[in-house]
């Protein structure tokens, strides 16, 4: 598990336990690369499908690891919001390919099913450039959150 933006593989979060694991095959017939389970114990998936490759968020049973339902968001670039967290309200966070950086939260609809819906939404694009994107948003201590941007531009070597 990535503890931090450098990807330290670290984190003092406890882990699953030392106990039997079991797992289940979901088939959302895309790469996941970030599932997070919120307090509530429902599993949130950020996922770019194969076909079209749209990233796509699903909130999943915790039983079946069926997808509930899910919400697109814009396209960026190869990997650019792929990555995202679960702010202290269990709201996925993370930044889609338009530069803003949404807070999307889950609920119960009133027929009973269930609803992904953007919470909350801050522009980046004053922050980040055209052209650049952000691979992932990170969470500081403070709660507040931190772009971690990817220029598609080289930069300039450093000088002495």
């Amino acid at each position: 598990m990535h503890g931090d933006s450098g990807s330290s593989d670290a984190t003092p979060l406890p882990g699953p336990g030392d106990g039997p694991l079991t797992s289940t095959r979901t088939a959302l017939q895309s790469a996941c690369p970030t599932v997070l389970v919120g307090s509530d114990g429902y599993p949130v998936a950020l996922c770019t499908p194969i076909l079209g490759q749209v990233p796509t968020v699903h909130l999943l049973d915790p039983a079946t690891g069926r997808s509930l339902t899910s919400l697109k968001i814009a396209k960026g670039s190869l990997l650019g919001g792929v990555y995202a967290y679960l702010d202290a309200q269990d709201r996925l966070v993370a930044v889609d390919g338009e530069r803003p950086l949404p807070r999307i939260g889950h609920r119960r609809t009133a027929g009973g099913g269930w609803e992904l819906y953007v919470a909350r939404s801050l522009s980046l694009r004053d922050a980040v450039p055209e052209g650049d994107a952000v691979t992932g948003p990170a969470a500081t201590r403070g709660g507040r959150t931190t772009p971690a941007p990817r220029p598609s531009r080289p930069s300039p070597p450093p000088t002495a």
